[in-house]
């Protein structure tokens, strides 16, 4: 390297060796640069390589149009079905509605269910907010809320031994509240809290399930009126909804039990149509469903091998013979620490 002065009086540095050898790794780069670039007739190549035969890809093609066909020629012969859809019992036959019954919980239902909601929002609420102005504030607000619901209870038209469970739902929350707004409070309190309220809150859903199985009940009386000789024996339901209510679904539990499964869960003749809107779009599943379990048995000997992903069992045999990777914390027990200081 040499160091010079320029005729404006800047000083100047000759980069001999360094200037070479930067431009001998601009030619490698270019060089590279050339290499990886490919021609039109190379990513044409390339495409070529790694897409499906065209003999094949009509095969496959071939296959769904099959497939789709026959859920189609099962839809039109859908039936006798039960189908509970926004809490209306429905049968089926011929993919019609030839009777239908309400089923829907009376204010009952909801009334306990809110005395419990009033619950798990204090706990929740209060575990959550790190700051104790914060907090006190909203117990503040709240409060007023717990207070009329309080009155509002002796009004109500409920059993004694009801009604007792709600006022003291209603008395422990105002208790909790009123704490919640002191200097001295702590998230121990809202823990034992908890504790106190579990019980009754669990009571309540039993009540609630109880009146919601009962007007179930009632409609079931009245829609069976309708079916004909040797239909029971061939009946088979589904219902639809969220991914949150999939899970021990009062409705799925009853449909399975009333069809005689062994188990109160979806099989072979109770369906829940996750993400469904319409009565339309979970019709044309369970054509699927009815199809792909007969079509499992034929061809695989196992009703259940196209419910699920056709290559399930080869990557579960695959994949278990790796060793797993242990998490020392799950992701509820991350936010359980973090969020309610779980004590």
């Amino acid at each position: 390297m040499k160091q010079t002065i320029n005729h404006f009086g800047q000083t100047h540095i000759s980069l001999h060796k360094s200037g070479r050898l930067c431009l001998l790794l601009w030619c490698i780069a270019c060089v590279n640069f050339a290499v990886q670039a490919k021609t039109p007739e190379d990513k044409l190549k390339v495409k070529k390589e790694s897409s499906l035969n065209p003999t094949l890809k009509k095969i496959s093609h071939r296959f769904h149009q099959v497939l789709d066909s026959e859920f189609e020629l099962e839809k039109s012969k859908l039936g006798p079905a039960l189908l509970f859809e926004n809490n209306r019992l429905k049968l089926i036959r011929g993919s019609q509605v030839v009777a239908e019954a309400q089923a829907a919980p009376t204010v009952l239902y909801h009334q306990v269910k809110a005395y419990s909601h009033m619950c798990m929002v204090a706990a929740i609420k209060l575990l959550s907010m790190r700051k104790q102005k914060q907090r006190s504030e909203w117990a503040s607000q709240f409060i007023i809320e717990v207070d009329q619901t309080q009155k509002l209870t002796a009004k109500l038209d409920l059993s004694s031994e009801l009604k007792a469970r709600q006022i003291a739902l209603s008395a422990l929350t105002y208790s909790l509240l009123e704490n919640a707004q002191k200097p001295n409070f702590s998230k121990g309190m809202v823990h034992n809290y908890i504790k106190e309220v579990r019980p009754l809150i669990i009571k309540n859903f039993e009540v609630a399930a109880a009146d919601h199985i009962a007007q179930i009940d009632r409609a079931v009386e009245q829609v069976f009126v309708h079916l004909k000789a040797g239909e029971r024996e061939r009946l088979y339901a589904f219902t639809y909804g969220s991914r949150g209510s999939r899970s021990g679904s009062l409705v799925v539990q009853y449909l399975a039990q009333l069809l005689g499964q062994s188990s109160f869960i979806e099989g072979k003749r109770v369906i829940y149509s996750e993400g469904s809107k319409d009565q339309e779009s979970v019709m044309s599943l369970v054509s699927k469903h009815n199809v792909k379990l007969a079509l499992g048995q034929l061809l695989f000997d196992d009703a259940l091998k196209l419910q699920k992903d056709i290559l399930s069992d080869a990557a579960y045999q695959l994949l278990s013979e790796r060793e797993a990777y242990k998490l020392t914390e799950s992701p509820s027990e991350r936010v359980l620490k973090e969020r309610f200081d779980n004590p």
